[in-house]
């Protein structure tokens, strides 16, 4: 089950060849909690991981990724202070057919992604510790500071929703809710 409400509802549209959009500032997100909610679709899929959202810090380190990878499966990969690196992926896949929603979330060392209705999948990273979070630099929505060509994604965002702490189940199901039938 995809998002129901796209048909009627304004979209962001990405090219694929060099759209993209940066907050204005650094975003406050600090610590080991860290909750991020989309609705998009990719038009098609591409040989490298179209980004959805991207955070680069000042060192130009690749932390934070929310992507779609080549084979329409969704990546929330995040990279601590260390190097220390937390991955997973999406069970379903995004192959252009319906817009989704997909949640990510980090509580310490867990980190969660589920897409659409599917089951979340979850796993414990126990060395990931990101002490300083994600506030050296600007986000980017759409592709990631001199990432390759290919990263540019090619599709369209209607949501974004970022919360600088762990949002609970309850919590998750209710803006999945909120995304879904608004």
């Amino acid at each position: 089950i995809g998002y129901d409400g796209a048909n009627d509802k304004a979209r962001l549209t990405f090219d694929g060849t060099n759209d993209y959009l940066e907050s204005s500032s650094n975003c406050p997100i600090t610590g080991n909690n860290l909750s991020i909610f989309y609705v998009a679709k990719a038009n098609q899929t591409t040989t490298l991981s179209q980004r959805i959202i991207g955070y680069k810090d000042s060192s130009d380190d690749d932390r934070l990724n929310l992507s779609i990878d080549s084979t329409g499966r969704i990546v929330f990969k995040a990279i601590d202070d260390d190097g220390e690196v937390g991955n997973i992926t999406s069970a379903g896949s995004d192959l252009g057919t319906t817009h989704h929603i997909v949640s990510a979330r980090i509580h310490n060392h867990m980190f969660r992604l589920q897409y659409n209705n599917n089951t979340e999948v979850h796993q414990n990273f126990a060395q990931f510790n990101n002490s300083d979070g994600f506030a050296e630099a600007p986000f980017r929505v759409g592709h990631i500071l001199d990432g390759a060509a290919d990263t540019y994604l090619n599709g369209e965002v209607q949501e974004i929703i970022i919360y600088n702490r762990y949002v609970s189940n309850e919590e998750r199901n209710e803006i999945r809710d909120y995304l879904n039938n608004k």
